[in-house]
């Protein structure tokens, strides 16, 4: 069974189902799900790529498109010695 980090969709369109989607953007909706449910709060660490690509059975590569998607909408940071947290919600999807 897929880890799935955080349940409830938002990212699907009308009709549209969670096995429709490409991988990336799938897996990518769950932590973006979970910080707009408020069920991962800023500085929670992601689990490790390896671990992401093996619960979703996907390649690592996949997870790599995941988090480069994360980032760029800035709903995760990279922090070194720390791996993969997620951000501040404030700042999800705001350019300065």
């Amino acid at each position: 069974m897929p880890s799935r980090l955080c349940r409830g969709g938002g990212g699907t369109q009308a009709g549209e189902s969670d096995e429709d989607l490409p991988d990336d953007i799938r897996i990518a909706d769950d932590p973006m799900s979970g910080v707009r449910g408020e069920r991962l709060k800023p500085d929670d660490t992601l689990p490790s790529s390896a671990k992401m690509a093996a619960d979703d059975k996907v390649g690592t590569s996949t997870i790599q498109l995941v988090h480069v998607r994360l980032e760029a909408l800035r709903v995760i940071r990279r922090h070194r010695g720390k791996g993969i947290v997620i951000a501040d919600p404030k700042l999800c999807r705001r350019e300065p």
